[in-house]
């Protein structure tokens, strides 16, 4: 009898578990994002192949595209919900009213050429081929805790690839068919509002008559704030990465944070 209690007991956990992990399935919010098939979408390529995104409860559907242009229309039009694009095609249509927000960083090909790199035009090229993620305003699937949980999984991505980047990196090359080649990458999970804002200038998209923080309403930088303090709360407090992001990391107090915590504010910008 007490062995045939014990199978009983075995079958009902298994039954119960079985059930719970349906549940939890299907609770996962589905979430269609699209990405440049670009090294510096690594990050997201990332996050999918390692099932980051389902461990914060997101069903990441990733959506590929050819250039940052159709992909941008697309999330405007409510065709995707997110979008890893090029920076430089992003603020453009950000100068020109587009309703778009930055809220998660990507990467960025760097070139080893010494001389390209003392030259700033070649630099902010550079610069605005690297990716961020973004969100249409207007969309109504993506909220803040939602849009927390997948910049939480690039943050976990930034993780694998800095601690083993010759295992993480060669996920991503075997699942997405995708080569950095000889090319360097800059992988920030920040999206950077300074390196943006000097981008926006350089561009010349800051217009007479626009408000002098017009770029700033469109760049939330409390995002990665919220995801980056709720890994620290958790685990991160000894870890040396994560502490140096948030040591680099431009945090302001806000009104409405996911969890209540405290927030520093630092003028470091993100390397």
């Amino acid at each position: 009898m007490p062995a045939l209690r014990r199978y009983v007991w075995v079958l009902v956990l298994t039954g119960i578990f079985a059930i719970s992990s349906n549940a939890f399935a299907a609770s996962g919010k589905t979430v269609r994002i699209g990405y440049l098939e670009h090294p510096g979408s690594g990050l997201l390529l990332l996050a999918s192949v390692d099932r980051l995104f389902e461990d914060q409860g997101v069903r990441a559907i990733l959506v590929k595209y050819r250039d940052s242009g159709k992909g941008l229309t697309d999330l405007v039009g409510g065709k995707i919900d997110a979008g890893v694009f090029a920076i430089d095609a992003t603020l453009k249509r950000i100068a020109a009213g587009t309703h778009i927000r930055i809220f998660g960083g990507g990467g960025t090909v760097q070139t080893a050429d010494l001389i390209a790199d003392l030259d700033e035009i070649a630099a902010k090229e550079q610069t605005g081929k690297g990716v961020v993620l973004v969100v249409a305003d207007h969309s109504g699937i993506l909220g803040k805790d939602l849009q927390v949980r997948l910049v939480t999984a690039l943050i976990e991505a930034y993780r694998k690839l800095q601690n083993d980047p010759v295992s993480a990196w060669g996920k991503v090359e075997k699942k997405f068919s995708l080569s950095a080649g000889e090319a360097t990458i800059h992988f920030d999970p920040n999206p950077d509002y300074w390196r943006l804002e000097q981008l926006w200038r350089f561009l010349g998209l800051q217009r007479e008559g626009m408000r002098r923080d017009f770029l700033a309403g469109q760049v939330n930088e409390e995002i990665y704030c919220d995801a980056l303090d709720e890994l620290l709360d958790k685990d991160g407090r000894k870890d040396p990465l994560l502490l140096r992001l948030s040591s680099r990391a431009v945090c302001v107090p806000d009104c409405c944070p996911t969890k209540s915590k405290n927030k520093t504010a630092t003028k470091e910008g993100l390397l």
